[in-house]
């Protein structure tokens, strides 16, 4: 871990000492990296999610608060699923140059789709819904910003528990409780390296983007592996027409193994719940009833604990009409291509009831992208799947990108209301 850190900082400091004169020579900021324009959007809106259940959520957003760069984000859920998601960003300590950012997320009821295997192989409903009484998920980053926002460097926390109480098919039904909850506990501490070649940080139009990210996974127990975690983004934007932009995506991540985990099958099953007669019974006969589910999760833990996991595909950020988390394996690679049309930019202020904000600009886009992820990086690109789609979305002057589209790839299609740019995780 030390070593790691110590290699990030030098990283760091010889990347400022090169890239300062760099940046004289990028596109000028078209606006200040530091408005204070304010923004809310207040919207209730139903949810069902199979094994979960049905029920109504609020969601909350300000941008600028208070004449400042604080924006705060919060989704509070009702009915069979209670709990709320909760964030703070840009709270600046040193203005212009040094911020924190918070997440605070507590659910009494979740679930998370388990699919058969790891990699591209797996089926559309080849998957179990793993249903949980608690979680909980905290995260703590601060920022170190310079030249406009041109260079930030990131340091953050961030540690998560819940517990599994039951498993459910692909529709959500038949229950099957858990003699013993499987328990969920993960941390990961991160530094994040970000250097902007654009003329806008919020909503760039012409120039480059480079984001990378160390993660550094502890072993949480004496079966849980210990690894890194390299990821890379890069993002060219080619301006077309006057105030438009293409957009072109390039993203790998990478898992490197420094100490294993349990790769113990029989071990595994018997974490899992099982006796250890039902463990034998399973190993040599595992086409018996209930077996090969468990056999397939065990495999897919060894999998992880012998390679680690990368950051996966699906979700709102890469092949966007995938479930979040679809695929994942110890290496993912993913390319994007997206035409942002801004066909109004009057600057017209919107002040509604329950949204207030600076239209910047109206933007229609098209995409489309392709991901692979394997166990071996010599596997990356032998089998791929693609999303491609449309959407519209508004360029708020609070620094909120209010996003609807409509998507479609192998399994299906999906439709997406989120309030940021894709490809703006923590590796963009």
């Amino acid at each position: 871990m030390k070593n790691k850190l110590f290699s990030f900082l030098i990283i760091t400091v010889l990347s400022l000492f090169f890239t300062s004169s760099v940046f004289a020579f990028g596109p000028d900021r078209r606006q200040d990296q530091f408005g204070t324009i304010p923004g809310y959007l207040v919207i209730p809106a139903p949810y069902v999610y199979p094994g979960l259940g049905k029920g109504w959520m609020l969601i909350g957003y300000g941008g600028n608060i208070l004449d400042t760069n604080v924006d705060a984000f919060v989704v509070a859920f009702t009915g069979d699923a209670e709990g709320y998601i909760s964030s703070v960003e840009e709270i600046f300590v040193i203005p212009k140059y040094f911020y924190l950012s918070a997440m605070h997320l507590n659910v009494k009821k979740f679930g998370i789709n388990m699919y058969s295997s790891r990699g591209m192989e797996s089926e559309k409903d080849d998957f179990n819904i793993f249903v949980g009484d608690k979680y909980i998920l905290n995260k703590l980053e601060t920022t170190l910003s310079l030249q406009e926002r041109r260079i930030e460097i990131s340091l953050y926390s961030q540690n998560e528990n819940g517990r599994t109480t039951e498993i459910r098919d692909a529709k959500g039904e038949n229950p099957q409780t858990i003699a013993e909850p499987i328990l969920m506990n993960g941390q990961r501490n991160g530094a994040v390296i970000h250097l902007d070649w654009t003329d806008d940080l919020k909503d760039p139009r012409e120039g480059l983007r480079f984001k990378s990210n160390t993660e550094f996974i502890p072993a949480v127990n004496t079966g849980s592996p210990e690894y890194n975690i390299f990821s890379y983004g890069l993002t060219y934007y080619l301006p077309i027409f006057e105030e438009s932009t293409w957009a072109f995506h390039y993203f790998r991540s990478d898992a490197h193994v420094k100490t294993e985990g349990n790769l113990n099958l029989k071990s595994l099953l018997i974490s899992s719940g099982l006796t250890e007669t039902q463990a034998d019974t399973c190993i040599l006969y595992p086409t018996v009833t209930g077996c090969a589910a468990q056999i397939s999760r065990a495999q897919n833990t060894i999998k992880a604990n012998k390679n680690g996991t990368a950051h996966p595909l699906g979700g709102q950020d890469r092949l966007r009409s995938y479930p979040n988390g679809r695929y994942q394996a110890a290496h993912t690679q993913f390319y994007g291509s997206e035409f942002r049309w801004n066909f109004n930019t009057s600057q017209d202020v919107i002040d509604l009831i329950v949204f207030s904000d600076v239209m910047e600009a109206l933007q229609a886009t098209v995409f489309w992208e392709q991901g692979s992820v394997a166990e071996e990086k010599s596997d990356l690109g032998k089998i791929n799947r693609s999303s491609y789609g449309t959407g519209i979305r508004l360029i708020g002057g609070s620094g909120n990108v209010y996003r609807f589209e409509a998507s479609t790839g192998n399994e299906g299609s999906e439709i997406l209301l989120i309030f940021q740019y894709p490809w703006s995780g923590e590796t963009n």
